[in-house]
């Protein structure tokens, strides 16, 4: 395996600003600080290329509700970069791991409690001799998104995760310059209504 080059770490301070408060000042954007750990085995193509999804631990799906949501949202916004879910007994041209939730933290002593929710991608090349469970191919790219928050449920994260998890897959990161999202930046508006639209065309129980 050609070794992945390590990208520098990432800090997103989401300090972006809905139009509202532009205008009348009543309202604010919720804010975030995104850390993005990713690492690529060079540049990457991701329009037309067909990707299957998989559990990093199987245990996530035993999280029924937080894990459709992180596949709606992880495919939407890969969708909206021009991959596509493999159909049927097709082989993909990726198998990406999925795993996100909360990471331990260490809370000092008079310090507001704090969780790191975090989402992570692994794509690797499909290899046919494997088992879906067992393959060892090679690592394409590998991308870590997290962020802290004072409320533990990582399903209101999830979508943004998701868009930015998207937006820095397979690239490599010269510089460490912060960069500034919202909840309404295009990116992350996309996959909340994408996820929305998909949840509404479920049919009832």
């Amino acid at each position: 395996m050609k070794p992945a080059k390590r990208g520098l770490k990432v800090v997103i301070c989401t300090l972006g600003l809905g139009a509202q408060i532009f205008f009348s000042g009543c309202s604010s954007v919720p804010q975030h600080e995104v850390s993005i750990d990713a690492i690529s085995d060079g540049p990457q193509k991701f329009s037309g290329v067909s990707y299957r999804l998989l559990a990093r631990d199987p245990l996530l799906t035993r999280e029924v509700s937080n894990y459709n949501l992180a596949l709606a949202s992880v495919s939407a916004a890969l969708g909206g970069k021009g991959m596509y879910i493999v159909s049927g007994a097709n082989h993909p041209d990726l198998l990406i791991e999925l795993d996100f939730g909360e990471a331990p933290m260490l809370v000092l002593p008079g310090s507001p409690r704090m969780h790191e929710l975090y989402l992570q991608l692994s794509a690797r090349k499909y290899r046919e001799d494997a088992p879906a469970r067992n393959f060892r191919g090679e690592e394409i790219w590998n991308v870590r998104v997290s962020v802290k928050e004072p409320d533990p449920g990582v399903e209101h994260v999830l979508p943004l995760l998701a868009a930015v998890a998207s937006d820095y897959a397979g690239t490599e990161h010269q510089s460490d310059i912060p960069i500034e999202i919202g909840d309404n930046a295009p990116s992350v508006v996309s996959v909340k209504s994408a996820v929305s639209a998909a949840h509404a065309m479920k049919p009832g129980p």
